[in-house]
């Protein structure tokens, strides 16, 4: 048996491993992988691979987030390439490196601990430490980092046994290359390696480290600008950063011991200064095991205990937003179990009852890292003190839909830290999805005072404004997000901006930018055909070129549809409405349309009759023959069509809006007003609906209700200059002559100096002047 575990260890590794981490394949993305994964455009296509390695700016969506990791960046684009966006599989590969990590520790333990290297491998593949670098994508660094160290360690270690050979340096170099190409961690390997060579080696082979030395030169001079910018503009002052790592130091040791209170952010505080009583007595209680140690311990406990603070040297100097974090102990916990593992003779056979709870606690832990949500409650739970957990868990019920819980987490945040730009971004975000578009402006605003190149908030920002019709805005916002960093979606929504002003040439060339940057996004595709409309050929190259990518995409065939039954082929409209899953009713309705943007009303309206023969009983068409009517002078059968079409689907909020249309060309205002108030209550974003109630209300005598549904017009549009016009009439009604000014005054503000309304309004605020100043 005792042969079999020598001779199989990576069978018993791998099968120990997928029965610990089976509940981590399920669990989602989280928080940084949104922007270095997820919203990373750069890892669509393989043929952006040589590019990594020479653009740190690839590393992420956000421009700031600048890192040098183009292998890391690799593995992701390989993960793309072969499974998409799907989650599993790059937890498949995260699990996969930290099981080879698993495996090198133990064939380090066989030269450095001998029997004790199952307890170093076994140790390292439990402990609720490597949990988060399993759960957590973007720490595929650290695992990819550690792999590569430890590859590099082993190779040292064969070499100081044997007879030094040109293919060791080659071999060491290229592990040092490609750990530096992963994560920044790796950096301590030619001092680690030299720890050894002084410390255990047989030979000391000191030329093994002569590449690795001048791959660090090169490294530090790719990189100054990232580590110059780390360095030269700190999150924290230096002498506060080191004195906080310091009794960071304590608190890695007691994780370590006891991993029960785990948390992605602990509680944890920025040391006051080098005479903190935390600090004061972490120093001495270092310093006493330093020299304990150094008095009685082996040469491989001290090895491996250098090693490991070797590897959280780049953490404790360079100043980081995250005080301390489990993930940095993934490196140092690989040379702290080769130590223990050293010392297993002295504990016997007690280390495996040890082991049990260390299991059990793993996989309670990966429980934790299911979604965001179980991940930052979690956080804010153990780190009540922290502001960040809180921000990131308003973010987490963002993407699930809970916006006041968003708000009350977010605002939680900035009562720790009021200038946590995030915070106010998940504000106005939430806002904006509850369509209440001041407050999102307000909070996006506030936001960029703070960090005026969030690029989020500058394009959420824009998007309110184009909720509101404030095109001007939302387009400058745009060129400013893109000024910061060109980015597919920004232009994506550039191009529906132009497309809703009408300017399709304008719109197309933002969208040919986006998909210039992201070839593989249909959504960019479908909004190019649909600027295209007007050159229907080359939008038929562009659908044909889309649909032989994504043949299923049924919005595709749709728009072939529409664009070959503007140019007259009805047969082949019919069979890409048809490749869409259309039925003859619904091919019906697309004819109805097409005749009635035409302007062809009789044409339509017997499209829409024959959808109805074909069975198709529904509020659209009955709405659509309505339309068809009205625009042919019959209003009581449109009025007639239109109630059909409420009875049918209730819920459809322009039969009402067109009720109420047909009431108030026959002045029976009630019945209009009635209708109206449904209309809007149905669908309260339709700013063409508040005009028509304000409108009604007006005629009514309903001055004050009047006043109320322009409102609604502005918040939704506060740049509809004849809303405000409306709004001052009423105003005038009510005998608030000041406010009637204000609102006069907009209009004129708004309104361009050709309008002929615009002179009479003029005379208006005039008199009205003269009126209020008597």
């Amino acid at each position: 048996m005792k042969d079999l575990l020598q001779r199989t260890p990576l069978a018993l590794i791998a099968a120990g491993g997928l029965a610990l981490f089976a509940n981590t394949l399920d669990n989602s993305f989280h928080y940084d992988d949104a922007h270095s994964i997820v919203d990373n455009p750069h890892l669509r296509s393989l043929t952006q691979i040589p590019r990594f390695f020479v653009d740190p700016g690839t590393f992420s969506a956000m421009p700031e987030a600048r890192m040098y990791r183009p292998l890391l960046l690799t593995s992701y684009a390989l993960n793309y390439a072969l499974g998409g966006a799907e989650v599993w599989g790059y937890h498949l590969v995260n699990l996969i490196l930290h099981l080879a990590n698993v495996w090198l520790v133990w064939l380090l333990g066989r030269r450095l601990a001998g029997k004790g290297a199952w307890l170093a491998c076994l140790l390292f593949l439990l402990h609720p430490v490597v949990s988060e670098p399993v759960n957590y994508i973007s720490s595929r660094s650290a695992l990819m980092a550690t792999f590569f160290y430890l590859l590099g360690l082993w190779l040292v270690v064969r070499a100081g046994e044997e007879e030094l050979r040109p293919r060791h340096l080659v071999w060491v170099g290229l592990c040092y290359a490609a750990g530096l190409a992963s994560k920044e961690i790796a950096f301590t390997f030619p001092l680690a390696a030299g720890l050894y060579l002084c410390l255990l080696a047989p030979r000391r082979p000191w030329r093994l480290l002569t590449g690795p030395a001048v791959l660090s030169v090169v490294y530090l001079l790719w990189t100054r600008a990232i580590v110059g910018k780390a360095m030269g503009e700190p999150v924290r002052a230096l002498g506060a950063q080191w004195a906080t790592q310091l009794k960071g130091v304590v608190f890695y040791g007691w994780t370590l011991v006891a991993p029960v209170h785990l948390s992605v952010e602990p509680q944890f505080s920025v040391a006051k200064g080098w005479g903190e009583g935390a600090v004061v007595l972490a120093s001495l209680l270092l310093v006493s095991a330093a020299v304990v140690l150094g008095k009685g311990s082996s040469r491989t406990a001290l090895f491996c205990l250098g090693w490991s603070a070797l590897a959280l040297l780049p953490s404790a100097l360079v100043p980081l937003n995250v005080l301390v974090n489990e993930n940095r102990l993934y490196l140092p916990l690989a040379a702290l179990a080769l130590g223990l593992g050293g010392m297993s003779r002295w504990l016997g056979r007690t280390w495996l009852l040890a082991l049990l709870p260390l299991a059990l606690l793993c996989f309670l832990r990966n429980q934790a890292w299911q979604d965001e949500l179980s991940l930052w409650t979690d956080a804010v739970r153990k780190g009540p003190l922290m502001a960040r957990p809180y921000v990131n868990l308003g973010k987490a019920y963002l993407e699930a839909g809970q916006y006041p819980e968003a708000i009350a987490a977010s605002r939680r945040a900035l009562e720790l830290n009021p200038e946590l730009d995030r915070a106010h971004y998940n504000i106005g975000t939430a806002y904006l999805h509850q369509d209440h578009l001041e407050e999102a402006i307000a909070s996006y605003r506030r936001a960029l005072e703070i960090r005026p190149e969030l690029i989020e908030a500058h394009n959420n920002l824009g998007n309110a404004y184009l909720e509101q019709g404030r095109s001007a805005e939302a387009l400058a916002e745009y060129r400013q997000a893109l000024a910061i960093q060109p980015h597919p979606s920004i232009y994506h929504n550039l191009g529906k901006a132009f497309l809703n002003m009408g300017q399709a040439d304008s719109a197309a060339a933002a969208f040919v930018q986006s998909l210039a940057l992201d070839p593989e996004n249909p959504e960019a595709h479908k909004g190019l055909a649909k600027a295209y409309r007007s050159r229907p050929q080359e939008a038929l190259a562009l659908l044909q070129e889309a649909l032989r990518r994504w043949p299923q995409e049924r919005a595709f065939w749709l728009l072939r549809g529409d664009i070959l039954l503007g140019l007259g082929q009805e047969q082949e409209a019919r069979e890409a409405y048809q490749q869409a899953g259309q039925d003859e009713a619904e091919v019906q309705l697309h004819l109805g349309d097409e005749a009635r943007r035409q302007g062809n009303w009789t044409q339509a309206k017997t499209y829409y009759e024959q959808a109805l023969q074909g069975g198709k009983q529904s509020g659209r068409i009955y709405n659509a023959i309505g339309e068809c009517l009205a625009a042919l002078g019959n209003s009581p059968e449109a009025l007639e069509a239109f109630r059909k079409a409420a009875q049918l689907e209730p819920q459809l909020g322009v039969a009402y809006a067109n009720i109420g249309k047909v009431n108030l060309k026959y002045d029976r205002l009630l019945e209009a007003v009635a209708a109206l108030e449904k209309a809007v209550e149905l669908e309260p974003k339709q700013v063409s609906f508040w005009e028509l109630l304000g409108g009604a209300y007006a005629r009514a005598g309903k001055y004050l209700q009047a006043v109320g549904a322009y409102q609604q017009v502005l918040r939704l549009q506060p740049e509809n200059a004849q809303a405000w016009c409306d709004q001052a009439t009423a105003l005038l009604r009510l005998g608030k002559g000041e406010e009637a000014l204000a609102a006069y005054e907009r209009f004129l503000h708004l309104q361009p100096a050709e309008n002929p309304l615009r002179q009479q309004v003029q005379q208006q605020v005039e008199a009205l002047r003269r009126q209020l100043h008597r």
